[in-house]
């Protein structure tokens, strides 16, 4: 009976066993574009964190320069600081504004279905 039953629900024709085929191409297909949208968003959030450090970096600076000059520090000293923001602000330069990452729709990036031919 075992036997039998494995024996129909095998695959009778080719064009069967060419379904079974193009099914699994699509699943490694699927399987591949997946995996590579999930390096993507792994990217886009190291990426978001980088930004977010420099930022906080920029923050500190600019509250030193704040409080140098509120105490009446030379202008030399202030010079430094604001060299300091102005190299922080360099390193920021072609990175993403980090309110468009913020605001990011991550559902649609994890819900990404490929084109299939009909």
């Amino acid at each position: 009976l075992h036997l039998s039953t494995a024996i129909e629900s095998c695959p009778t024709s080719t064009s069967e066993l060419r379904n079974t085929e193009t099914d699994r191409d699509e699943s490694k297909a699927l399987s591949r574009d997946y995996e590579a949208k999930r390096r993507a968003l792994a990217s886009s959030l190291a990426q978001t964190q980088k930004i977010r450090h420099v930022a906080q970096q920029m923050e500190r600076a600019k509250q030193g320069l704040e409080r140098k000059s509120s105490f009446g520090s030379s202008l030399r000293s202030s010079g430094r600081q604001e060299e300091r923001v102005k190299n922080l602000q360099r390193e920021q330069i072609g990175l993403p504004d980090i309110h468009q990452i913020e605001t990011l729709d991550l559902a649609s990036t994890l819900s990404f279905k490929p084109d299939r031919d009909p």
